[in-house]
């Protein structure tokens, strides 16, 4: 997987290469498409791609002159390399998100707080179909993509017939695929329950398919006994076990020959392969234990607060990690119950239902529920209501945090069309007065 396309100089020039036959087998393999190493590139291992332009590698060949998927961008042109004739073609999947741009800039104008959106898809199993889950999160995400949301992040949970995402990095793969502009998130990996050489590896590939569209969030687990059990991995070693993890995959992540000998892990110069394209791969950390949030300042990872946080228990935080840090963080992401409907009741009753089935909902094997904080009201930290009212909702929240942050909207409601309506609301009615 590489930008890099090496083309035969004999085919440069629309003939063959001298010395060979016009359509004998040796003219034919000399005018296959070549690996960036030189190497003849296989055939493709599920025939031809359903997105050709989505693949790097993928060329074909027009009155004997290579091509590499739709034409590059103005202003860019192929940079002649060795003598040998090889020149560098630049995938669509690397081109910077327009929005991602307006954004950074509207904040240097403006001076205030910079402020994305994102999807937060947990995968719901509403209909008893994983199948019909994963197509509907597929469709969804496409969806955010079209309408300008910048970032969709993945849930992982296990032994949850509601929540089906347990493999996060082969479902954000799938979504990378389907997909060209909108980042993608992890809400997040589940540290103790993998190694950290595995997710750095997963990470690096996702970031290398992906065209460096991956964000990288972790946890330690949450609020389920069951998935520690089951992993076997002590509840109560489960920070200190995350922490020195995420060091080492960060490490893994950016450096080569990476040595660690700690409590859980251990690794004797250990290069990783394919490298991430990022420089550095953003990392956010879910949690706002003092420990932790001086790690993320000290190490440059942002911070990841839950959908029923209250901003008032956020503030603390959120000043700690600002005095330990030496330079600007990464924006706070904060999940947030949202539903948005022309009719502002219809949108509250819908919500309130749903957010307060959603605990037992979520307990691992529907046997222990999460201890999560109980809120005066099903509503009480959530963006519901007509395009109105969630517009006032968002710019209190905004004034309230006063740091650069995302929004990660968790739709609250079992039925996919509503949410994608809510989101297509969202786009139409309220982003653009934000």
């Amino acid at each position: 997987l590489s930008v890099l396309h090496r083309t035969d100089p004999g085919l440069a020039t629309g003939g063959d290469p001298p010395g060979l036959r016009r359509g004998s087998r040796q003219a034919r393999r000399r005018s296959a498409p070549r690996h960036p190493a030189g190497r003849a590139q296989p055939p493709h291992p599920w025939g031809s791609p359903r997105r050709p332009h989505l693949d790097p590698l993928h060329t074909r060949a027009s009155a004997g002159r290579p091509v590499a998927g739709p034409p590059a961008p103005s202003g860019t042109t192929g940079r002649p390399g060795s003598a040998a004739g090889s020149r560098l073609l630049l995938s669509p999947l690397f081109r910077p998100c327009p929005a991602r741009g307006r954004a950074r800039q509207a904040d240097r104008l403006t001076g205030s707080p910079t402020m994305s959106f994102a999807l937060f898809a947990n995968v719901e199993n509403t209909s008893d179909n994983p199948a019909r889950a994963l197509a509907e999160t597929t469709t969804t995400v496409e969806l955010a993509e079209a309408l300008g949301i910048e970032e969709a992040w993945v849930t992982e949970h296990h032994f949850n017939r509601f929540s089906v995402s347990a493999s996060i990095f082969p479902l954000l793969g799938w979504l990378a695929g389907r997909t060209r502009h909108i980042r993608l998130g992890t809400a997040a990996v589940l540290l103790p329950f993998h190694h950290p050489i595995r997710v750095a590896e997963d990470a690096a590939t996702l970031d290398a398919l992906s065209g460096g569209r991956l964000m990288l969030g972790v946890a330690r687990g949450g609020p389920f006994p069951q998935q520690f059990r089951h992993f076997g991995v002590g509840e109560e070693d489960s920070r200190n076990r995350t922490l020195e993890a995420l060091c080492v995959v960060d490490r893994l992540l950016h450096e080569e020959d990476v040595s660690h000998l700690g409590r859980w892990y251990w690794t004797d110069r250990v290069t990783i392969h394919p490298r991430p394209l990022q420089r550095p791969v953003p990392i956010w950390l879910a949690s706002l234990a003092e420990d932790s949030i001086d790690l993320a300042a000290r190490r440059g990872f942002g911070l990841m607060g839950a959908s029923a946080a209250p901003v008032d228990s956020l503030l603390p935080a959120l000043r700690r990690y600002r005095d330990c840090s030496t330079a600007p963080g990464r924006p706070f992401v904060l999940a947030r119950y949202f539903l948005c409907n022309e009719n502002h009741q219809r949108a509250c009753d819908e919500a309130a239902t749903f957010i307060q089935a959603f605990p037992a909902r979520m307990g691992a094997q529907g046997r222990q529920p999460p201890r999560d904080r109980k809120a005066p009201s099903p509503l009480a930290n959530a963006l519901v209501g007509d395009p109105a009212a969630i517009l006032d909702q968002v710019r209190t929240l905004q004034s309230q945090l006063d740091t650069p942050h995302t929004l990660l909207l968790k739709p609250a409601t079992d039925n996919p069309d509503t949410a994608r309506h809510a989101l297509t609301l969202f786009a139409e009615k309220v982003r653009p007065q934000l």
